[in-house]
């Protein structure tokens, strides 16, 4: 019994040391480790509306900012268009979508929650220059031809969405994403795939989908509209 007293005792003691080497280094134990933000996931002076409070739950994977991650697993949401935004809240939560990460979130909104956190996040801040990609292809490249060609008849001349068509906004999106996204609509592996934009992703050269994808990523949305984004 007193050997077992002693070793817990031992080890408290190892603990309570360690606590305050870090490394070979003195931790003072009077300041915080780190500075923990209040809520990472409502941007600052955002907090009190009802479209922020449910923007928080999406915030942990599109980021409290709506900017997604470059790597193509999370779209960039900011600034996309509320109509648009409606449109895929609702066909996850009625079922005509299926994208499983999403439908716990979707369902768990009332129709008029739909309306807000979209709200919210279709007033979200677009992109900056400074996120933009080093090189911005010229406006008369390979790559803003074949996007002519094949996409701005639903998409806009530059990227910028069609509300009456329900076609996203796709400038300044991630390339990644959007690269993701065409591979789906072309394997309908979401249930709702649009036939007439498999048709065409089917005659693209994959070379072509990726350039294309490239200089939508490279034209920088506003809040106003779009513009061509310039070298950084």
């Amino acid at each position: 019994m007193k050997v077992a007293i002693y070793i817990l005792l031992l080890v408290s003691a190892l603990i309570i040391s360690a606590a305050y080497f870090v490394n070979g280094k003195v931790v003072s134990t009077s300041a915080p480790l780190a500075v923990i933000p209040e809520s990472p996931w409502v941007i600052e002076g955002e907090s009190g509306t009802l479209g922020a409070e449910l923007y928080a739950s999406c915030a942990s994977c599109h980021m409290a900012d709506g900017s997604g991650r470059s790597d193509g697993d999370v779209p960039r949401l900011a600034g996309q268009s509320q109509k648009v935004l409606v449109h895929k809240l609702q066909k996850l939560r009625d079922g005509s979508s299926y994208l499983p990460v999403m439908l716990p979130f979707a369902r768990a909104l009332s129709a008029d929650e739909v309306l807000e956190v979209s709200r919210y996040i279709a007033g979200l801040s677009t992109i900056t220059a400074a996120t933009l990609v080093q090189t911005v292809p010229a406006a008369d490249s390979l790559a803003a031809t074949k996007y002519q060609e094949y996409c701005s008849a639903c998409h806009g001349a530059q990227g910028q969405g069609n509300d009456a068509l329900l076609a996203p906004k796709l400038c300044g999106q991630h390339s990644a994403y959007l690269l993701r996204r065409m591979s789906e609509t072309r394997q309908n592996l979401r249930g709702d795939a649009d036939s007439g934009m498999a048709a065409i992703l089917n005659i693209i050269e994959k070379a072509d989908q990726i350039e294309i994808a490239q200089w939508l990523e490279a034209i920088q949305c506003t809040a106003t509209g779009l513009s061509a984004g310039s070298n950084t």
